[in-house]
């Protein structure tokens, strides 16, 4: 943005000034040419009017100017408040288009450019939460939002622990309270209840920096794996399930058979078990009815 080397604020309080200069130059030229004047001691009461006009009307500029600034400046304080407690909508009024307007346009521009990053974590599909020191939720996006069934203002000042109620929470397996005891990132998988509800999930803690490079608090991004899970438990399940037929058979059972369920690669497996037990069964029969 362009400048000059007068800010418009200045010039405005310059005019001022100067105005009263002009006002104080011309009287008193008037009282030393003697126009009007009875005496020396007329002069001397004009001179001494003259001091406290000036006085008074440089005071009044002074107040106005200063009274000017801070309502814009008590303008900007507010936004940059409000801007900080996430509020969106901000409107900045200022008096013309000076210093203090570019200043609001340029608070405006950087509140959208973080209302975008804001919304690119607020969009990821997955819970993402910041803490204090003292584990008081700062931010979670809408996925933890909906998570715990409270809204994203709601959440702000509670306490994490109390909303997804893990295994790790309050014990020295917590990632957040190791990252930010240690200073880098900690994952771990346990167990959430948040709203009543059972939710396997693997959790990452990060570490969060202030301005002065120490830690303040501590980043968590969530992954549900309760798809996974339930995928483990079948597949462990159909692995017992094989290996007790197979030991059966091993022991001379031929009657061993697996129920086929599911149309995967476990029932396809499932499958060829028991067509191999089939064919060994039949070439047995064939062997005995030969003999």
């Amino acid at each position: 943005m362009k400048t000059n080397s007068v800010s418009r604020v200045g010039r405005r309080f310059l005019l001022l000034v100067l105005t009263s200069a002009f006002f104080v130059i011309a009287l008193s030229v008037y009282g030393i040419f003697g126009i009007g004047m009875n005496g020396p001691g007329e002069f001397t009461l004009t001179m001494s009017v003259l001091a406290v006009i000036a006085l008074v009307t440089v005071v009044s500029a002074g107040l106005v100017f200063s009274r000017s600034i801070t309502r814009q400046i008590v303008s900007l304080k507010d936004a940059a408040e409000r801007a900080a407690e996430g509020v969106k909508d901000i409107h900045l009024e200022t008096e013309s288009r000076d210093e203090f307007w570019g200043l609001g346009e340029a608070l405006k521009k950087l509140k959208d450019r973080l209302d975008t990053y804001v919304q690119y974590v607020d969009n990821v599909p997955s819970p993402v939460m910041a803490i204090d020191r003292n584990f008081n939720i700062r931010y979670m996006n809408q996925a933890g939002s909906k998570l715990v069934s409270k809204s994203q203002a709601e959440l702000v000042g509670l306490k994490c622990y109390d909303q997804f109620r893990t295994g790790d929470c309050k014990t020295e397996r917590c990632a957040l309270a190791k990252a930010m005891k240690e200073g880098r990132t900690y994952a771990s998988e346990t167990v959430a209840h948040p709203s009543g509800l059972e939710v396997p999930i693997i959790y990452t803690g990060t570490p969060i920096l202030n301005g002065e490079g120490k830690i303040d608090g501590a980043l968590e991004s969530v992954a549900d794996i309760t798809d996974v899970k339930k995928l483990q438990n079948y597949l462990s399940h159909s692995v017992e399930e094989m290996l007790l037929e197979m030991n059966k058979f091993s022991e001379g059972d031929l009657t061993v058979s697996l129920a086929v369920t599911n149309d995967d690669d476990i029932g396809k497996l499932f499958g060829g078990f028991n067509k191999s037990v089939g064919n060994i069964h039949g070439m047995i029969q064939q062997l005995q009815e030969s003999i």
